[in-house]
């Protein structure tokens, strides 16, 4: 969790230099490696689109969402409300 919030952290800090997609991945059961959660975040006009991941290797689905946060939107917040979401779906 502390390599995802250090991530976030340098990405918002590089957020205005920074060009393409950029994408982390944790994996959510580390003993048995079953699960993967991925977030790619790319700039848009007037805001962002996070394309979040869940890989299930035991049932060999893929589950994707895409979210959009405009610019009215505290990013910090909605990406934190967006990851909590995700986390809760696994």
């Amino acid at each position: 969790m502390r390599v995802l919030k250090r991530w976030i952290r340098n990405w918002l800090n590089n957020y205005e230099d920074s060009i393409g997609p950029v994408s982390v991945c944790h994996d959510q059961d580390i003993h048995t490696n079953t699960k993967k959660i991925t977030f790619t975040l790319n700039r848009a006009i007037g805001g962002a689109v996070i394309q979040s991941r869940i890989y299930d290797r035991t049932l060999d689905e893929d589950k994707t969402t895409l979210y959009i946060i405009n610019d009215e939107q505290e990013f910090t917040e909605a990406f934190a409300q967006i990851v909590s979401l995700e986390y809760l779906k696994i």
